[in-house]
């Protein structure tokens, strides 16, 4: 008699990227955020970026299915600390300051990785670089 082997079900790869000065513009009264001069000039003016918390809130209402899914980002900035009951794999050593190049490269990088679902966080210009 043959008795199949069960395996347990693979896990939902999510590919994750943030673009850590992503909504700085606006609330500063400026147009986008994508030069660095713009940056300095809104947290001049007290903006800070809201990604981060705006990410950990959409994991915060995922966590019950923590167990299956898991998550491949860069560390540092363009990621999120989840914590340790996530699963997570880290795809690229981010730098303190990131640039588009940084989010090209994370893109390809979950790309290779055959995630099932890439999900980033920022605005126009983020969108541009994971396209491309």
């Amino acid at each position: 008699m043959f008795t199949s082997l069960k395996h347990a079900p693979r896990r939902f790869r999510l590919g994750l990227v943030i673009n850590p000065i992503a909504g700085l513009g606006g609330p500063a009264g400026l147009k986008g955020s994508d030069a660095p001069e713009t940056v300095e000039l809104a947290h001049a003016r007290g903006v800070h970026s809201q990604v981060s918390k705006r990410v950990a809130e959409v994991f915060h209402d995922l966590a019950a299915h923590k167990d299956q899914i898991e998550v491949l980002m860069p560390n540092g900035a363009m990621g999120i600390e989840l914590g340790d009951a996530w699963q997570v794999q880290y795809v690229y050593d981010a730098p303190e300051l990131s640039s588009a190049l940084d989010t090209q490269t994370v893109a390809g990088k979950l790309k290779e990785a055959n995630v099932d679902l890439l999900v980033f966080a920022g605005g126009d210009g983020t969108a541009r670089d994971v396209y491309s």
